[in-house]
């Protein structure tokens, strides 16, 4: 009988320590998961704020922007998006950087509609043809050509497109899955405005030189 009940003891007094072990865990455990949440919320709260400060306008990623100078108006700024558009986007960072739309023009303008730029200047006509990136050319670009947004301009050809551009005034849905839109204004859609005023180049028949002075491009 006392070899049992101390038997029984022992087992009473082993259950009532691995008790008294879980209870301390789960209080170390509790302790840790309250220390560690303020931290894991504040490595959250980093990522996303990093990762909206690198989406540009329309939630795009911005891979570059761009400042386009033009005589007499001033400098329109831009985010272009080289993840949606990357042919698009690559062909108008190397024709920046070499210089090809300085002393080009903005030539086609239609008020309430866009204005096109980029021919004309002494390198006109010596930019390579390049892929329509929309999705009539089975291209999946969702850019929508809305108010600000710089698209490529084109002939006929879906792959037509060289140099030439125009940045919309005006949204207008029917250039989508059309056209290239790679890029947004994101400063100075005033000095588009004023660009457009009073000017109508499918209506008239008239076509405009309102110099490009420079352009130029940075990696985001």
């Amino acid at each position: 009988m006392a070899k049992n009940s101390n038997y029984q003891t022992a087992k009473r007094e082993r259950e009532r320590l691995e008790k008294e072990a879980a209870l301390k865990q789960a209080k170390r455990n509790k302790i840790l998961t309250w220390t560690l949440i303020p931290t894991a919320v504040a490595i959250i709260v980093a990522l996303v704020v990093a990762l909206l400060s690198s989406l540009g306008a329309f939630g795009y990623k911005v891979t570059h922007t761009a400042k386009i100078v033009i005589d007499g108006y001033g400098t329109v700024e831009l985010e272009l998006y080289g993840e949606e558009a990357p042919i698009t986007v690559a062909n108008f960072v190397k024709l920046a950087n070499e210089d090809y739309y300085d002393g080009s023009y903005f030539y086609r303008i239609v008020q309430g509609f866009m204005a096109q730029g980029g021919a004309g200047g002494s390198s006109d006509g010596t930019a390579a043809t390049i892929k329509g990136e929309f999705s009539a050319n089975g291209v999946n670009n969702p850019i929508k050509h809305e108010r600000g947004v710089i698209s490529m301009a084109r002939a006929t050809s879906y792959n037509s497109a060289s140099a030439s551009f125009f940045i919309m005034q005006q949204a207008n849905e029917n250039l989508d899955g059309n056209y290239a839109a790679f890029g947004k204004v994101t400063r100075g859609m005033d000095i588009i405005d004023r660009l457009c005023a009073g000017r109508n180049t499918d209506l008239t028949g008239q076509y405009y030189s309102i110099r490009i002075l420079e352009v130029f491009v940075y990696e985001a």
